[in-house]
Order: structure tokens, then sequence, then C-alpha cells
């Protein structure tokens, strides 16, 4: 023959085209065989195929093909959904719908407790990531982006969405309550332009703002309008303006906000309101590179190391200082919790309170 190569090559390639047609089919039929149950013919639409124990494994006739993790799922064999000429393909696919239908139930009924977030902004539903937070003009009501795949519906999506707005809400207005009546004050058109700068600088900066920065606006204001501010909660202190936010969840949500909004990069919550910093270290290069005011950190230099303590509790030594000193005493053992048990650097800021400089 002429042209025995071409035809040669021709036919190995129908060769290899039958073989894994016929090996795809083969393989088709074992996994349908393996999932089939003998005993009851499957006709019915309503008949859940695929099972979901407390594990979050997804069973077939007691065998595992898969499993739900957060709100995607997962299967061992990837053609249990991708072909549909499959004889369970429907039965799988309306089981995984009935399942995910009862997980997005679940989720909207679940307490809010089952909830938490890094100081990334993802979000997690008992310790599996199921959503993100993302900047948005207010930084108080940062947008929600659902991580889920495509067996949950448009309408499912907001569901989620809308149980974890709730969550969101019910957080803030827990821990950040002053912010809301902030926010009121902003809004309100009777508000003078000096009360709108001060309100507007505590806000972004969820609830503190440098006495520098709008000392000039807070002289301004009248009585009324300080009265106001006292009654939400403000405190002016010798460095700062803040409002009282001292437990762990509000300092949580806090750098979290800060984060996403200003983009700062954080990728771990600093917990401690008093760091020692020490040379060389990642921590020291994130708080230089203009993060620590940001996130409410005063830099104070003590026998030539580097201290980090926040706001509140520069404020707050600065009182058991001069409370202290009128009174003779010394600080008490509260203080020194609150400041990492480091009794080093509480003798010195006692001994020498020009070391806080105010």
């Amino acid at each position: 023959m002429e042209n025995s190569e071409v035809n040669k090559k021709k036919i190995k390639k129908i060769e290899n085209f039958l073989s894994n047609r016929l090996h795809s089919c083969l393989i088709q039929k074992f996994v349908d065989d393996s999932i089939r149950n003998p005993r009851k013919f499957i006709s019915s639409s309503k008949t859940e195929l695929v099972t979901i124990n407390k594990k979050k494994d997804l069973l077939i006739n007691n065998k595992k093909i898969g499993f739900v993790r957060g709100l995607y799922f997962i299967f061992i064999d990837e053609n249990y959904l991708r072909n549909k000429k499959s004889y369970n393909y429907k039965n799988i696919k309306n089981s995984i719908k009935s399942i995910s239908e009862r997980i997005v139930e679940e989720f909207v009924n679940t307490k809010f407790s089952d909830f938490c977030f890094d100081v990334e902004g993802r979000i997690f539903w008992k310790n599996s990531l199921v959503a993100s937070f993302g900047k948005a003009n207010n930084i108080i009501s940062p947008n929600i982006k659902i991580i889920a795949d495509d067996n949950f519906s448009k309408k499912e999506r907001h569901s989620l969405i809308f149980k974890l707005q709730k969550y969101t809400n019910f957080y803030i207005k827990k821990n950040f309550h002053f912010l809301l009546k902030i926010n009121t004050l902003l809004e309100l058109k009777s508000s003078s332009s000096n009360l709108r700068a001060v309100c507007f600088s505590l806000y972004e900066n969820l609830g503190f703002s440098e006495k520098e920065h709008i000392a000039s606006y807070y002289k301004k204001l009248d009585k009324d309008e300080l009265k106001t501010l006292q009654k939400i909660g403000l405190e002016c202190g010798c460095r700062f303006f803040y409002f009282k936010s001292t437990n762990v969840h509000s300092l949580k949500l806090s750098q979290m906000l800060t984060n996403i909004f200003f983009g700062l990069g954080i990728k771990s919550f600093f917990l401690k309101r008093l760091f020692l910093i020490q040379k060389k270290t990642i921590l020291k290069k994130v708080f230089l590179n203009k993060y620590s005011l940001k996130l409410g950190y005063v830099k104070i230099k003590v026998a030539k190391s580097e201290y980090y303590l926040d706001y509140f509790l520069f404020e707050k030594l600065i009182k058991d200082i001069y409370f202290c000193r009128k009174r003779k005493i010394s600080f008490n053992m509260k203080t020194v919790h609150e400041c990492e048990n480091n009794l080093f650097f509480l003798n010195k800021c006692f001994s020498n309170p020009r070391l806080l400089n105010y």
C-alpha cells in the first residue's frame, strides 16, 4: 500500500479512541453497580441515594464517596457528578440538593457562638471556612463573600449571607455600641462641622483618636455637644480621646476591621496590651510599618528597649501613677496582670512617669 504508514496511524488513533471509550464505560458501569442497591429499585425522586452522617461523610449504601467541609462537597471520585450519563446521576444530584438544603437550614438556625473570624477576615462555622469579610465604604459594615461550591443555589447563598450579616451586626452592637451612636451623630444634619470632625476621627479609628488630631475641633464644641459625647462614654485622656473597650472580643473585632479596611496585611491577632519588641523580629517590622498607631499602640522606650502598649493601657497607667503617687502606695496586682506581669516595665514607669511622654 502506498499510504501504509498514514493508514497505520489512522487505525492506531481509532484503536486508542475505542479503547479509551470502552475503559470509560467499564469504569462507569463499575461505579453504578457498586452503588446500586439490589434490594431496592430506585424510582422515586424523593429517595435519597446519598446520605450524610454526623462526621459530614457522604455515603451510598454505607460506602463513603466523599465528605462535606464547610459549604463544599468533596467527592473521592469526581465522576459522581460530572458524568450525566451515569445510571444514578439524577438520584445523586437530587440527594446532594436535599443535603445542601439541610446544611443551609442548619446554618441559618445555628448559634452565633458557632461562628468566629480571624484577623484576615475569614469567617469560620464550626471550625470550617465558609465566608470572608471584604472592604466596604463603611469600616464597620464590611462586605461578606460566601465560600461555597455550585451545589448551593443563589437563593441559598442569600440566606447564608443574611445570617452572617445578622451575626456581624450582633457582634458590632455588642462590642462597639458607642460607634453606632457616633454614626448617628454623623448622619444628623443638625450636627456641627466640629462635631462631625471629632466623630469621624473616632469612628474611623474604631473608638479612639490622638488628641492632637482633633483637639482644635473638640475645643469648639458647645456644652450640649460635649454632654452628648460624654453620655456615649467618651473619655478625655492625656494623649487620646477614647471609648472603653477592654475585652478580647472588641480587640479582635477592631484589629480585623482595621486590617481589612486599611489593607494592613496582618496575619495574626495582637492580643497582648503590652509588647516588648526584640531586635530583628517579624513583630517589630509589622509595627514599624506604621501599623502600630492605626491599631492603637503607642511606642515607649524603656532602658533602650522598645515597648508597645495600647491606648487604653497607656491612659490607665497614667491614671494609676497619679493615684498611687497621691496616696503614696504602689501599683496593685491587677495593673501587673494588665502589663503582662512585666514588673521591670512597671517599676520604670512608676519611678519615671516621663517615660510615658505626657
